[in-house]
C-alpha cells in the first residue's frame, strides 16, 4: 500500500513540474494584469490625443502584420490613418478585466463625439503576452472587430 501511495505522489509531483504543451502560458498574476493595464493606459492616451506614433510599438506582431497587409508598415503610416479619425473622447474608463492564459481583455466604457454625434459604447482591448511584454492584440468596438 505504501508503495502505491509513494508512486502516486511521485507521479503527481512529476506532473506538477512537467512543461505544459506548446509552451502554454499560465493565467496572468495580479502584477502581470497591472502591467497590461499600464500598456492599455499608454494606448488610451494615444486615442485621446489622436497621436498614434508612440503606440505603434505597443501593438502585437499579429496587429503590426495586419497593418502591413493594408500597406501601413511604419509608425508614421499607422499614425496617419489612426490619427485621421474625427473623434473626441470624453471618457475611456476601465470597467473590468477578463483573463485567460497569456491573455487579458480589458472592458472599457467609451464616451465621445464623432462625425455621427455623441456615442457611448463598451469597447474591449485584448492584450497578449509577447516576449515578456504585454501588447495590444485586438480591439472590439461594440459588435465590430477593428484594428487597434
Amino acid at each position: 500500500m505504501r508503495f502505491r501511495a509513494a508512486l502516486l505522489l511521485a507521479c503527481l509531483a512529476a506532473l506538477a513540474v512537467w512543461p505544459t504543451p506548446g509552451g502554454a502560458h499560465s493565467v496572468p498574476t495580479p502584477a502581470e494584469i497591472s502591467r497590461a493595464v499600464q500598456v492599455w493606459k499608454r494606448y488610451a492616451e494615444c486615442e485621446r490625443s489622436q497621436r498614434f506614433e508612440p503606440c505603434f510599438v505597443l501593438l502585437s506582431t499579429n496587429v503590426r502584420r495586419a497593418w502591413t497587409d493594408t500597406g501601413r508598415a511604419t509608425a508614421d503610416a499607422y499614425a496617419f490613418v489612426r490619427g485621421g479619425e474625427e473623434i473626441a473622447f470624453d471618457e475611456l474608463r476601465l470597467l473590468r478585466v477578463r483573463k485567460s492564459p497569456g491573455r487579458v481583455v480589458l472592458v472599457v466604457r467609451v464616451r465621445g463625439r464623432g462625425t455621427a454625434g455623441a456615442f457611448e459604447q463598451l469597447w474591449e482591448y485584448a492584450l497578449l503576452l509577447e516576449g515578456g511584454e504585454w501588447r495590444i492584440d485586438g480591439k472590439r468596438e461594440g459588435l465590430h472587430e477593428t484594428l487597434p
